[in-house]
């Protein structure tokens, strides 16, 4: 008898022991929801600091794809390969010709033989009645007009029968014109003072004035 009250009260006293220790760790509800309890809660492994962030929940788009996070790396795109492209840049500049300066002034060259050659008896600066003289009265006369580069009043004679045109000028002041230029055509037969005409060739008018 004495052995089964001991054994009893020993399974009692058990029981208490149990229940006491199970309300030792009794947990409560916190107002947000999440469980707390007075015994230390093992924090996970991989926290660095010993507690769980809680990351805000990630809501899908309006496709109902959820975004991709981005890994903190700008994606770069591939470089543009020029090497294929036509390179609008010329090669090289063209090289300027070889100058032709012979130290010699042409123009003046010119203008000292025309006044001491012509055709024939037609020289320039022959005056309008010397000029009537020798061709007679044009065929043709055009109207005359002042050219700005020079200030002079201009006309056109024309002898086309004889192959020949002639300019003709005057100061604004001055009544008759004179010769001011010769154009001479086929069928003109008239020579220079050297011998050079209408059919003439190159190597003839290089001849005649060579030591010009």
């Amino acid at each position: 008898m004495k052995k089964s009250v001991a054994a009893l009260l020993t399974v009692v006293i058990t029981l208490a022991l149990i229940m006491s220790a199970g309300c030792g760790s009794k947990a409560e509800l916190t107002p947000s929801g999440a469980p707390s309890s007075s015994s230390d809660i093992a924090a996970p492994a991989d926290s660095p600091n010993g507690t769980e962030s809680a990351k805000p929940p990630v809501e899908p788009t309006s496709g109902g794809v959820l975004p991709v996070e981005a890994s903190g790396e700008a994606d770069t795109e591939p470089s543009a390969d020029h090497s294929a492209e036509p390179s609008t840049a010329p090669s090289s500049k063209p090289s300027p010709g070889p100058a032709e300066d012979d130290g010699k002034d042409y123009t003046a060259l010119g203008w000292a033989l025309l006044e001491n050659d012509g055709l024939g008896l037609i020289t320039l600066r022959l005056d309008e009645s010397e000029l009537l003289h020798l061709l007679g009265e044009p065929e043709e006369k055009s109207d005359v007009e002042i050219w700005g580069a020079d200030g002079l009043e201009h006309s056109s004679w024309s002898y086309a029968s004889k192959g020949l045109e002639i300019g003709m000028a005057k100061q604004p002041d001055d009544t008759a014109p004179y010769l001011f230029s010769i154009t001479a055509t086929a069928p003109c037969t008239l020579a220079t003072s050297r011998g050079i005409s209408i059919g003439s060739s190159k190597d003839d008018v290089l001849k005649a004035y060579m030591d010009e």
